[in-house]
């Protein structure tokens, strides 16, 4: 019987502190003949948030991303991804990949608006997933806006 309680009080403290996940709009971006972003979901932490992120190759070729030029914002409060890939993303033409991506904000986080900004794409014309060739694009940005969320 002193299991099942304290059982129930421990169900009764994570449930009081467990984040909802936010289903997100229609909000795919695309840089046009190269690559599209969308997101299916965001969980609101305060000072992080969660999210899963979708990247679609939508050029002829392979292309590819440096983790370390994936950002991610809320407001004006820029953060880091985690859980993105060790080095980078790399993507063969028509394949799609999803990351279920963690985002720390700077201080007490911030509000407004979801970001997230892939500042360079570059095509990867050794198909290894590591050297860059030609830049595709820049700032790529997929802005979830908060009132969306449902």
């Amino acid at each position: 019987m002193k299991h099942l309680l304290w059982a129930l009080v421990a169900i009764t403290i994570c449930s009081g502190c467990a984040h909802k996940k936010s289903v997100v709009g229609d909000n795919k971006i695309s840089l046009p003949g190269v690559m599209s972003v969308w997101s299916a979901w965001v969980k609101d932490k305060g000072s992080k948030f969660d999210t899963e992120l979708n990247f679609t190759n939508e050029s002829k070729q392979h292309v590819m991303f440096l983790s370390s030029d994936a950002h991610c914002y809320r407001g004006e409060v820029e953060g880091r991804i985690k859980n993105i890939g060790d080095r980078t993303v790399d993507l063969a033409p028509g394949a799609t990949k999803m990351y279920h991506t963690h985002c720390d904000l700077a201080g007490n986080g911030g509000k407004g608006n979801f970001k997230i900004v892939i500042k360079e794409v570059y095509a990867n014309p050794s198909a290894d997933g590591l050297t860059k060739g030609k830049l595709l694009g820049k700032n790529v940005e997929l802005v979830i806006p908060e009132t969306n969320l449902k």
